[in-house]
């Protein structure tokens, strides 16, 4: 596909939720749970497709999506877990001027995007979370949900109804409004999508929460992971008109799927953090041209690597880092038997343990008997064959040259999509079956280099000299 072609078309996604209810419309790509199917759609989008059948299928599936839409039950799911995770915990005491807000589960020294920093900051913080699932006792953390008070709670329990059927209502308007049926077809059918899911209700919860700490007005500065995200922007908004310092940081290596980091238009001028930190040269380059408002720092990659000490490569080994998407890695665990790869390599599959989805890719996995990477051994594999571009970097960082898995529909995952500076080669998932990887491009000092261009590694006292300015 066109990539100013589906640019524009997110684009106008964007603006047609200007509210920010929705996750689809933020401009973060890896919010879609099935890429292959949104792209296919998209495509009917750009060919016109109004032909008899399709649009057939389409009003069935909205048909069957509004009919389920209309029983809120995952609103009031969720509206049970906000109040038991309020009840079951103990009361807060927000008293200090930095508020870090992050997601997943996990005490800061275990917070995936920033426990390296927060277990040396000095200065007291508070620590909220955005927490999916079924937890409702904290184990280290706080909830984001601890902080309503009982007049959230009752507009809470109003949106239990309201948000559906407003959004209902809104989505039948919009279906007699000027935009063309296959469009409005994608947006609708995304929308019902995520109005039965609960995600728009979370959404609101999220806004009312922003709006809650934002009233207390004793915090001086907020840090957060920025990823282009639609509750992110609503934080910031809420924001907006009080001297918060707002500190969004980057902390993974952006890809073509980061549209709204990326592209402009995605963002109000109130939506954008006071400061942002990027995680590289590259990075900083890109999101420079994106935010020309606000102060871009030039950072680093926190997160950070184990570098083994000068570890050989395995010449017949191989490694595969797949992202959290389940049909994603269904689709390449099936390549890689169909193709007997693993009976000619040493195959190892990598996976971020910190995803929700984790559990189910590793029982997949090992389903099919292959096996899952659990550390550095003794040795290097020859290649990374990637969709996870992080894990594409850590690699590249000790001498290994990464290779993209082209699953030829969807949208890139691919970091060096971006800028098209290093010519790396990529791999069709069908062509596993003849894939001979003894031609590589770079050695390891120049990969070493290349990596520090995408992701920098620095020192985490650097980082800490950033948010205090």
């Amino acid at each position: 596909m066109n990539r100013k072609y589906y640019i524009k078309f997110f684009q106008e996604i964007s603006h047609q939720d200007k509210a920010r209810n929705y996750n689809f419309t933020g401009g973060h790509l890896g919010t879609f749970s099935n890429p292959f199917i949104t792209y296919q759609a998209i495509e009917n989008l750009r060919k016109n497709n109004t032909s008899k059948y399709f649009l057939l299928c389409a009003f069935a599936r909205i048909l069957f999506l509004l009919i389920l839409s209309i029983i809120p039950l995952k609103n009031l799911a969720i509206f049970i877990r906000a109040l038991l995770r309020k009840i079951l915990n103990k009361k807060l005491k927000l008293s200090s001027e930095l508020l870090v807000l992050s997601v997943g589960k996990g005490k800061p020294e275990n917070d995936p995007y920033l426990s390296k920093i927060l277990v040396l900051l000095k200065s007291k913080f508070d620590y909220l979370k955005i927490v999916g699932g079924k937890q409702v006792k904290d184990l280290g953390f706080n909830f984001f949900e601890q902080v309503f008070t009982l007049f959230d709670f009752v507009k809470c329990f109003i949106f239990i109804l309201y948000s559906q059927y407003a959004a209902i209502l809104y989505l039948l308007i919009f279906l007699f409004g000027k935009k063309s049926l296959v469009s409005k077809v994608f947006f609708i059918n995304y929308c019902l999508e995520e109005i039965i899911s609960g995600a728009l209700y979370k959404n609101y919860l999220l806004d009312i929460f922003g709006k809650r700490i934002s009233k207390c007005g004793r915090y001086k500065k907020l840090i957060f992971p920025m990823e282009g995200r639609n509750w992110e922007k609503k934080i910031v908004s809420n924001h907006s008109k009080s001297n918060c310092k707002i500190v969004g940081f980057i902390h993974c290596a952006i890809t073509p799927r980061h549209l709204s980091l990326t592209s402009k238009m995605f963002y109000s001028l109130n939506e954008i953090p006071s400061i942002v930190i990027t995680p590289s040269t590259m990075a900083y380059k890109v999101i420079s041209k994106t935010f020309k408002s606000t102060r871009i720092v030039r950072g680093s990659f926190i997160r950070g690597f184990y570098t083994p000490d000068n570890f050989p490569i395995k010449k017949n080994s191989i490694l595969f880092a797949l992202t959290s998407n389940i049909l994603e890695s269904e689709m390449i665990v099936k390549s890689i038997l169909k193709s007997n790869l693993q009976n000619r390599f040493k195959v190892e599959i990598r996976l971020n343990p910190n995803t929700s989805t984790f559990k189910k890719i590793k029982n997949i996995i090992e389903s099919n008997n292959l096996s899952l990477f659990s550390g550095f051994s003794k040795s290097l594999p020859l290649v990374c064959l990637f969709r996870s571009s992080s894990t594409a970097i850590e690699y590249l960082s000790l001498g290994v040259n990464p290779i993209y898995i082209n699953l030829k529909s969807g949208f890139s995952n691919n970091i060096f999509d971006l800028d098209n500076v290093y010519n790396f080669t990529e791999l069709d998932i069908d062509k596993f079956d003849s894939f001979l990887p003894y031609k590589l491009l770079y050695d390891k000092k120049k990969c070493i280099e290349i990596s520090n261009y995408y992701l920098k590694i620095s020192n985490q006292l650097d980082f800490i000299d950033y948010i205090k300015d």
